[in-house]
């Protein structure tokens, strides 16, 4: 049992292997190469248990919306048509300043309404307030690496940065039979796109990643990860209670997860 266990534990690394050199392409100059199962079990004795923590302060939070009702659609398309014009010939810029009123009244019919817009975006913020963030990616990571590696993890309650930018001493948890601790940041997630009309946009994720050794709080690896999607209207996101939006969370976590086992626990890059 043990030998087919292990035989499959090779497989998945070669095939996990071929996967990245596949998705890396040509573009990078550096080619990532995942250890060997000799090198994971090596790994993961030196690592022992990890544990994995999570911020506890709230993100930073960028939402933009469409513009609010005709008066601000007016100003955000005459606006938009001087920017076209800018950097350009004189007869560019001109062209810009003269096609103003015409951007004007196209962001003044393109726009919805106030109501409307202030509508779907308390939809979305209430979505929001019932996010756990810090909680949800730090128990998506947990149950990621806990099914497809060997190391061995644990959640370590109460601990992790309390504000932005806290690097904690995590010591105190040898007593309790830790030896390495996975943290996790939030640091920032939103609605962001481009124009000021009625713009698509796109919901995105930035969290960091540290591994530290217990025995001299050293940094054992650092990195900042990002999830962003596909763009749609605002209109969508804020459909059927903000389904849509809550789906795409839901999408960000896991692929965070996947993105932080892959280059942690799967390729060579711990110091």
């Amino acid at each position: 049992m043990n030998n087919i266990k292990s035989a499959r534990h090779s497989v998945f690394f070669l095939l996990l292997g071929l996967f990245i050199i596949l998705q890396s392409g040509c573009a990078t100059t550096k080619q990532a190469i995942p250890m060997t199962p000799e090198q994971s079990e090596q790994l993961k004795s030196r690592l022992g248990t990890i544990a994995v923590v999570s911020a506890s302060f709230d993100p930073k939070v960028e939402f933009q919306t469409p513009a609010k009702g005709a008066l601000a659609g007016a100003g955000a398309g005459a606006g938009a048509t001087l920017e076209a014009g800018k950097g350009s010939s004189g007869e560019g810029a001109l062209l810009g300043i003269l096609l103003a009123p015409v951007g004007a009244v196209a962001g003044a019919v393109m726009a919805d309404s106030a109501e409307d817009v202030n509508k779907r975006e308390a939809i979305i913020k209430k979505a929001i307030t019932e996010l756990k963030t810090q909680e949800t990616i730090r128990d998506r990571l947990l149950k990621t690496v806990q099914e497809k590696t060997k190391f061995q993890f644990a959640i370590a309650e109460g601990h992790g940065p309390v504000i932005d930018g806290e690097l904690p001493d995590y010591r105190n948890l040898k007593e309790k039979g830790i030896a390495t601790v996975h943290e996790i940041t939030v640091k920032q997630f939103g609605l962001r796109g481009e124009g000021k009309i009625n713009p698509d946009l796109s919901l995105y994720m930035i969290l960091q990643a540290r591994l530290v050794n217990l025995t001299n709080n050293a940094e054992l690896f650092k990195n900042t990860f990002t999830c962003e999607g596909e763009r749609h209207k605002f209109t969508e996101w804020a459909a059927n209670d903000a389904l849509l939006f809550k789906q795409e969370f839901e999408r960000c976590y896991q692929n965070l997860s996947e993105n932080m086992m892959r280059d942690i626990y799967i390729l060579n890059n711990i110091k």
